[in-house]
């Protein structure tokens, strides 16, 4: 406010004001998260697959008459479908335990995500995955048609949303259609898991 005297020590307090600067050095981790990126791709796409296969059996058994045979029994159709869902689930929980253990204690790769977190990411994708084969099935007249379904399905599928590449430097079209594919968001949801983000926040 015009004061000469008042800013003078102001100024020399400012000037004699001491502060500390610390300095580490800080490790490039982001091999890791590509390494991470990668091999999670790779293992959404293999989920995918034996998620679809596992439902095709559902149909090799209606062309060998087998599903008639048990839907003759107390075994109802909605039973059957939820057993086989029960048992594709258990198989995909195991593939997945699998993989992050051999990535981490194998292979010494820090996801650089809590097991829990990256756990519970990839099961909820193999719910994605369950219901996408069952959907299949469900389209599907007989188990050849099937296998012709979930190759046009899947491997587009998994190209388009960034499972065998970053989508980043995929075009802006082929970035939109991906934000309907579930392999997206599982890759979306680690990729914000590496940089910090909270589990709870990324519902």
């Amino acid at each position: 406010a015009g004061d000469a005297e008042r800013f003078g020590a102001v100024y020399r307090e400012y000037k004699q004001a001491g502060f500390q600067v610390d300095a580490e050095s800080l490790q490039d981790t982001s091999h890791v998260k590509d390494m991470t990126y990668q091999s999670v791709g790779f293992l959404l796409m293999l989920m995918l697959f034996s998620a679809t296969n596992l439902s095709d059996i559902i149909l090799k058994e209606k062309e060998n008459r087998t599903f008639l045979r048990l839907l003759s029994s107390p075994v109802s159709a909605k039973t059957y479908v939820l057993a086989n869902v029960v048992v594709n689930g258990m198989i995909l929980f195991v593939q997945v335990v699998v993989m992050l253990v051999c990535l981490k204690y194998v292979f010494g790769v820090d996801s650089g995500v809590p097991f829990g977190e990256l756990l519970a990411t990839l099961l909820l994708f193999a719910a994605a995955a369950i219901g996408l084969s069952l959907l299949i099935v469900a389209f599907a007249k007989n188990s050849k048609g099937a296998g012709a379904l979930q190759n046009l399905i899947v491997t587009p599928t998994c190209l388009l949303s960034g499972c065998f590449f970053p989508a980043e430097i995929m075009p802006e079209t082929v970035r939109k259609i991906a934000n309907f594919l579930p392999q997206h968001w599982a890759l979306d949801m680690i990729s914000k898991l590496q940089t910090g983000h909270a589990f709870g926040g990324l519902y």
